[in-house]
């Protein structure tokens, strides 16, 4: 590729050469003719495609709104099986277990690793540094992971603790990282939170610059 280069870059310069010494304005354009045939020759064109505007892989949303799930019953209707537990576009039912059917005894699964709870040596090394302690933990991830608005568990625990940043699943993600390097038994749970839409409208509306 290199030789290919350098020999196509060799031709043009003889070319331009040319057109500097051409005694006339005949000349040049004879020679320009040469090397815009040449270059037709060399340059490889894709075959032109037909662009769908309403099938472009990134566009501007419909206008079709999702209604927003109102009851637990809602919510858990809503969670897509997916054959297994990795990292994935949806919130799947096996990596969040609702609260009210979880034993209040830990087992040896809330501190083993698992794919999206990866306890590298980074990670391990952060919750020595912070104490192995529940609270300096929890305040580290608070204080540090930027909310990315992402759906489903995408990054892990690591690729969250590196880029600090990550969604709701992915930031959860390294807290029980964390919290299992530091020996403390950790484990997925998710909620539902109900609150009048006044209220939601006045945090809303507090928080808009």
């Amino acid at each position: 590729m290199v030789a290919t280069y350098e020999a196509e870059v060799a031709t043009l310069q003889r070319y331009l050469d040319a057109l500097v010494a051409a005694p006339d304005a005949h000349a040049r354009n004879a020679v320009a003719l040469q090397a815009q045939q040449h270059l037709k020759a060399t340059q490889t064109r894709r075959p032109h495609r037909r662009v769908d505007p309403h099938t472009l892989p990134f566009r501007v949303p419909d206008e079709k709104v999702r209604p927003p799930k109102e009851t637990t019953q809602e919510f858990e209707s809503a969670l897509t099986p997916l054959p297994a537990k990795r990292a994935a576009a949806e919130v799947l039912p096996g990596l969040l277990t609702a609260a009210a059917t979880l034993s209040a005894t830990p087992t040896p699964d809330d501190l083993a690793p698992t794919e999206d709870v990866q306890l590298t040596d980074e990670i391990r090394a952060l919750a020595t540094a912070l104490g192995n302690h529940p609270v300096q933990i929890f305040n580290w991830v608070y204080d540090h992971i930027e909310f990315l608005p992402t759906y489903g568990s995408v990054q892990g625990s690591y690729l969250t603790w590196l880029s600090k940043r990550g969604n709701a699943c992915d930031t959860a993600s390294l807290l029980v990282a964390l919290l299992r390097a530091a020996n403390i038994p950790a484990r997925y749970v998710y909620g539902t939170v109900q609150m009048p839409i006044d209220q939601v409208i006045t945090w809303v509306g507090a928080a808009t610059p």
